[in-house]
């Protein structure tokens, strides 16, 4: 059947490694029909001429999906046979798709929501034990605590002088994370909005046969002083939405270094970000009414210098699940 069919191109096969390079089953992708009708005229206006099979490349689809919305578009006057298999737009269509709001994106077909909330949701294997000791040996902390770091149920707080090596520490144990999946983009309710970023994100291994989605290695997002509350929501791309930063962390590490030292009160920051980590949710604003609720499979991480009870309150502090003293004498 056709959800067979789909199961085999996103997993590449019938093979099963147990490692996430493959996505887990779902029976077809979860397509926001009106937003795959927007991208399908677009890219034939731009391909002037196009059949199924070449329009599922570029959209990362089933060909079943992208042959029966083609026959779809001919049927609402969108489209044209100019032979068989082979579409043109009409004038309506060209008009339609001169006027789309998707007309400058250019990548595979955003992931839905719910194929998102499914995908990151799905248990990932465990840190690897070598790593997080290595990780842990030169600051003697105890590797269960360094686990602990990376499996917190909500914030955490590392704080100590400057220069005891608190980012140095985040980093090492970042690589001790496995490799995760990412989208290339996520239909944030007819919005694009692209989460996959060669600048932060590093592909990892084998890539999954659905090409939607990337594997990469776990990130690890760092954000220091220059943080403001503006760069912790989604803002203007070249052809789309670019995600914000506690986006690209899933699956991964974001780190706030230097807590206090930002133009927002530290106060107000924990206030912004705690919540995300303590219900694994993560909300983002995809446009001026929408909004799109989201799995945070990160670890969110503060660091600082400063002494935190001078930087938060007594609630706050008591709302961090683990709080981590570095020093130069360890």
């Amino acid at each position: 059947g056709l959800g067979d069919v789909y199961k085999r191109q996103l997993h590449g096969g019938e093979r099963s490694t147990g490692e996430p390079t493959r996505i887990i089953d779902v029976p077809l992708p979860d397509i926001d029909r009106p937003l795959l009708r927007e991208m399908m005229l677009r890219l034939l206006l731009q391909a002037g001429v196009a059949g199924a099979d070449s329009l599922a490349e570029q959209l990362g689809l089933p060909p079943s999906l992208a042959v029966a919305e083609l026959g779809q578009l001919v049927d609402d006057g969108l489209a044209e046979w100019e032979r068989e298999g082979m579409a043109v737009l009409s004038r309506q269509g060209r008009r339609r798709a001169e006027d789309s709001p998707v007309r400058r994106y250019r990548g595979p077909m955003p992931v839905s929501v719910a194929e998102y909330s499914e995908v990151l949701g799905a248990r990932r294997p465990a840190a690897d034990a070598a790593t997080v000791r290595s990780a842990a040996a030169p600051w003697g902390m105890d590797p269960a605590v360094a686990y602990s770091l990376l499996g917190s149920p909500g914030p955490v707080l590392l704080y100590g002088p400057p220069g005891v090596g608190k980012s140095s520490l985040v980093r090492a144990l970042a690589r001790a994370l496995p490799a995760t999946l990412v989208p290339v983009a996520l239909d944030a309710g007819g919005v694009v909005m692209r989460v996959f970023d060669p600048a932060r994100h590093k592909l990892a291994g084998e890539q999954p046969a659905d090409r939607r989605w990337r594997r990469i290695e776990a990130p690890l997002v760092e954000v220091g002083s220059e943080l403001t509350l503006d760069m912790l929501e989604a803002h203007p791309g070249t052809d789309s939405l670019d995600a914000p930063p506690q986006l690209l962390a899933a699956g991964g590490i974001m780190l706030i270094d230097d807590l206090g030292r930002q133009s927002i009160a530290p106060r107000q920051l924990f206030d912004r970000l705690a919540p995300m980590a303590q219900r694994g949710l993560l909300t983002v604003r995809a446009g001026a009414d929408h909004r799109v609720t989201l799995p945070f499979t990160g670890t969110l991480v503060f660091a600082t210098s400063l002494v935190p009870e001078q930087i938060l309150s007594d609630f706050q502090l008591r709302h961090i699940p683990l709080r981590v003293p570095l020093s130069r004498g360890e």
